[in-house]
Formats: structure tokens, sequence, C-alpha cells
């Protein structure tokens, strides 16, 4: 699907105006069947797809309706919605339904494992505070225990509050270095962070890994700007979202109710050439 794509586009290849393509989009009462068909056809030829949050505020209408509910748990109120739900990104721990990601203890102890493959075992870590990030809460958890199943533990952490940022990685990694001049690796719990880590080693010429490892996670785009190949495990976004799109479209189409279904896939640490 090309996201350049515009309503304008449907119109010129279906002969009608844009108003006309709008309103057929709209499903208007004043188009025939026949122009409807014209324009969905047009759309669905060249894949576009029309941006309903957008009419929305235009037309200050959506067709969507909120449920406020105790619980989605109870069988007395989840039996109101009647309605497939898949939670992603996660798989640690018990779905309300049907669910689809990744389990973040095990990205967390994978990644121990292949640092202590590397040799390192002055290791620190870096990441929010446990409270606001349960998702880096397990990671953390993995990553520690996978340690210890070598007989390592961590020589030093800190935890930021708020949100990861490049600027609280690279300060972070100094306070570290300086509390433990002896540190050989530190665990980021994003990327965001290990970038931050990073340039703090290029400003103070550390070689990375000679002199520090760094590794993050979640491999994101950004990080092919640096240097060096980050070490990072990469979360599978895009197939958890996809597997997901099309777990509520089964469940749509076959007018399945009561088949949960978790989906879990394994994570892949990318070591890179920083650790």
């Amino acid at each position: 699907m090309n996201s350049n794509l515009t309503l304008k586009d449907v119109a010129l290849l279906a002969g009608v105006s844009e108003m006309t393509a709008s309103r057929a989009m709209r499903n208007a009462n004043d188009v025939s069947i026949t122009t409807r068909k014209k324009v969905m056809d047009a759309a669905a030829s060249i894949g576009y797809v029309p941006n309903r949050i957008a009419g929305s505020l235009a037309s200050k209408k959506v067709n969507l309706v909120g449920v406020v509910i105790p619980s989605v748990k109870s069988y007395v109120f989840s039996e109101v919605l009647d309605t497939p739900l898949v939670e992603i990104m996660d798989t640690d721990g018990d779905p309300i339904d049907s669910c689809v990601g990744v389990s973040h203890y095990s990205a967390g102890y994978n990644m121990a494992l292949a640092i202590m493959e590397k040799g390192h075992t002055k290791i620190g870590f870096l990441g929010t505070k446990m409270t606001s990030d349960f998702r880096a809460s397990k990671r953390f958890n993995g990553f520690v225990d996978g340690l210890q199943s070598k007989g390592i533990k961590l020589i030093d952490q800190e935890n930021y509050s708020s949100g990861s940022t490049v600027e609280k990685g690279r300060d972070s990694t100094q306070r570290m270095l300086k509390r433990n001049h002896n540190l050989d690796c530190i665990y980021c719990s994003t990327d965001v962070i290990a970038m931050g880590a990073v340039m703090h080693c290029l400003e103070a010429k550390i070689s990375i890994p000679n002199e520090l490892a760094i590794a993050g996670f979640n491999k994101l785009s950004m990080t092919s700007g640096l240097p060096i190949k980050l070490a990072t495990t990469d979360s599978l976004r895009f197939e958890i979202g996809k597997l997901a799109a099309n777990l509520i479209l089964e469940r749509n189409d076959q007018k399945i109710t009561n088949t949960a279904k978790t989906i879990e896939l394994e994570t892949i640490v990318d070591i890179g050439t920083s650790i």
C-alpha cells in the first residue's frame, strides 16, 4: 500500500469528483450503487485506505461505541461485549483473551547469555524504574536470572523516571562509569538508552566493545546511524501487529468468540559489533 495515495487519486481513477468519491466512501445515501462500486473498486485496485480518524474529526461523528465495564475477566460483564480482544507485545502472564507477543523475561535471559558468551563478567544495567515499565521489569528479571545461571551478579544498576531519551542514557552511563571504573558491559532496557551510552563513549573516547560493551532492546531502525552496530533484541513488532490483526479478522469472519489463542514469537538476539 502506498501511504501517499489520496482520495483525489481514487476519484480520478473512478472518473468522479473528489466530493462524490468521499461520499461514496462514507456510504452516503445519495450516491448510486453503480457509482459507489466504481469508487470502491478504484480504491481497492490502488490500495487506498481512508483515514477514518481524520474523517471522524471532520464530521464530528465516529462509527464507534464506547463501553465501560467493571471487569473484562468477569463472566458476567464479558458477555456484554461478546467481541474478540487481542493483547499484544507481552506473553508473560495470563491474557484476558487472545495474545500475540514475545516473552520479555526470555528476551532478558537470552541477552545475558549472549553477553556472557562474549566473556563479559562485570556488568551493569540501565533502565526505567521498574514500577513504571512492567515489560522492562520482566526483561531485567530475566537478565539477572540469566547472569546468575553462570554465577554472575550485576555490579551496578541505575534506574531513571519518566520516558527514555538519548540524553538520559548518556548521563546515566557517565555516572555509572564514574562509580565503577571496571565495568566491561552495560545492558540497557531500550535501544534509545543504549544510543545515549554509545554517545558518552564516543565523547569520552571509550572503545566499544574493547573497553565497554553495550546492548539494548527493540532493534530500532534509528540505531543504524550509529558508527557501530548495536547489540540488541528484535522485539518483532511488525510480525506481532500482523498476526494480531489476522487473529481479529479470522474470528470476525468465522463468528468465533470463544477460541482464545496465545501466539508467542521467539525473540532474536543480534549481537552486532557492540558486545
